[in-house]
């Protein structure tokens, strides 16, 4: 037993330091992922250790004491994403409609075919903007009814689970897929006109995840997501960010990805807002995104039922308040040269 947690103990600290590599190999990335899994299964082993051996050698003490840091470090990086921290993006102190915009974002999942309840949702939400990921013709098709309410969209459909469906009410100024990096991925980069008439931004992104079956390593998933940070970044204007990001909200990644574009997370002072694994309560991690600049304050945010889909429904409300702006830049996170420089290789490296 003593040797057996001694072991587990390890296997914790080694989950922890892996990600610190920032190496884009898979099994290396996965670790981002469970950190609230190491951090409790760590926790349990000190308590379990601590209370059935009282006399400890000094290597015991050592690998303890390495495990304690462990689990502090890995609540370090999820505290933001709790309701003790500041909130990153403020509330709303306008309540103008016509410089509101909702969001509804959902992976259906290819394999899943109860599109009746996904419709359902999307009546009783009835966002202005939609979402759709990993759709195929079957569910292009099903999805029709949607085209009375929202007569905008641009869609790439694709059996391999790589399909993209835009849908929106807010008239566009454009629409167009883009395949940022590699050929078979989509992302959608739109200008809508909220009610009031003025311009925002959209993109719309589904990298591929850190698996095997997909991608050896997370390359291709991190450029595309600087690509559009950068552009970000350099555009200046009021843009939003949704989609499956195949990314926690606390990795590296995303925290580089937020550096480089300037852009804020609602998530950070609120919570998690785990949306994938449905089937698996103890495996949950927040893969589904909404990123924001500056120019808007929070209204809502929340996972929706689920809809027989891997991932549950993420849905946002937004306030378009550019003369508030202000109030929100020192909320952002700095790009430093080396995190800069860590992003222009990445998506040189994408790109070779």
């Amino acid at each position: 037993m003593q040797i057996a947690l001694l072991a587990l103990a390890c296997i914790f600290i080694i989950a922890t330091l892996l990600p610190l590599l920032k190496h884009e190999a898979w099994w290396i990335r996965i670790f981002d992922f469970p950190r609230a899994q190491i951090a409790a299964g760590g926790a349990l082993t000190i308590a379990f250790y601590s209370l059935l051996y009282k006399e400890r050698g000094l290597g015991d003490n050592l690998i303890l004491l390495m495990l304690l840091a462990s689990v502090a470090y890995q609540v370090s990086r999820m505290f933001p994403y709790t309701r003790l921290a500041r909130k990153q993006v403020l509330g709303s102190r306008e309540n103008d409609p016509d410089r509101k915009i909702s969001i509804l974002v959902s992976n259906i999942y290819r394999d899943n075919r109860d599109y009746e309840r996904f419709l359902k949702l999307v009546r009783e939400k009835d966002p202005d903007v939609i979402c759709i990921l990993e759709p195929d013709e079957w569910w292009d098709e099903k999805l029709s009814p949607l085209d009375v309410d929202y007569p905008y969209s641009a869609r790439h459909r694709d059996d391999e689970g790589y399909g993209m469906i835009f849908y929106t009410r807010l008239k566009p100024r454009g629409i167009e897929v883009n395949f940022l990096v590699e050929d078979y991925v989509p992302s959608v980069f739109a200008v809508l006109e909220l009610r009031s008439g003025e311009p925002v931004e959209f993109y719309c992104l589904h990298p591929n995840p850190p698996n095997p079956k997909y991608s050896s390593d997370t390359t291709e998933r991190d450029a595309e997501l600087l690509i559009v940070g950068k552009r970000v970044k350099e555009s200046g204007k009021p843009t939003l960010v949704a989609g499956d990001l195949n990314d926690v909200a606390w990795s590296h990644t995303t925290l580089l990805f937020l550096k480089i574009s300037g852009m804020l997370d609602p998530r950070i002072g609120r919570g998690f807002f785990n949306t994938f694994h449905v089937r698996w309560p103890f495996l949950r991690f927040p893969l589904d995104h909404i990123f924001v600049t500056e120019y808007f304050r929070f209204v809502t945010l929340e996972t929706l039922p689920d809809i027989g889909s891997d991932h549950y429904p993420i849905y946002a409300e937004l306030s378009y308040e550019p003369s508030r702006k202000e109030e929100q830049m020192d909320n952002k996170y700095e790009a430093n040269g080396n995190d800069k420089k860590e992003a222009a290789d990445k998506i040189e490296e994408a790109g070779e």
